[in-house]
């Protein structure tokens, strides 16, 4: 995240962390992506929330947040192992709903502005969801047609979330992710920074 963004969001908000860090798996220690682009720890800032309104539980949320320039927020779960799709769901709605009531944002922002991409371990996941053929070769010709038609994998139902609650929606495998966010951001801020 560039520094004049970081610079100008509430305090609460300044727990930032590498994308790295923020995609690791604990059970299988494991990073799922290299990157050490700064994204806001999201799970910490559920602490904060819980503990500034006094709620036993924490809420359940995405795992980073990314705020560009152009104020456009980005929230971003990651997933290398089983996915629940109430669960996806949950993890956003509880984030969004933490922001507003902060007033950090308006749901018309989050309309507007907002998107949600889910980054998923395809051979962990990608073969089962969507019963593929186990042949490694075959997953990679779908990845790379889909790439080449720019038509991406839609799972979990996230285009419902379009429209209501953010403005777009997207599951990445790691190396979409890599080269569609992270790839785009990091260059972003390298340009900033001359």
């Amino acid at each position: 995240m560039l520094q004049e963004v970081n610079d100008n969001i509430p305090s609460e908000l300044k727990i930032l962390k590498s994308i790295k860090k923020i995609s690791a798996d604990t059970t299988n220690k494991e990073f799922m992506l290299q990157s050490d682009l700064k994204v806001i720890d999201f799970d910490k800032f559920s602490k904060k929330y819980a503990h500034k309104f006094k709620i036993p539980i924490l809420p359940k949320t995405v795992d980073g947040l990314y705020i560009s320039k152009n104020d456009e927020w980005t929230f971003i779960e990651f997933k290398n192992g089983s996915i629940k799709t109430v669960d996806i769901y949950r993890k956003i709605y509880d984030s969004l709903i933490m922001l507003v009531e902060m007033g950090y944002l308006t749901w018309e922002n989050c309309r507007n502005n907002a998107q949600y991409i889910v980054v998923y371990n395809e051979n962990e996941y990608g073969e089962k969801y969507l019963e593929c053929r186990k042949e490694q070769n075959n997953l990679k010709i779908q990845s790379h047609i889909r790439s080449l038609a720019k038509q991406p994998r839609k799972l979990f139902d996230l285009k419902n979330l379009n429209g209501y609650l953010v403005n777009k929606t997207s599951t990445l495998t790691q190396i979409e992710f890599q080269a569609q966010f992270i790839d785009l951001k990091e260059k972003e801020e390298m340009r900033y920074l001359e």
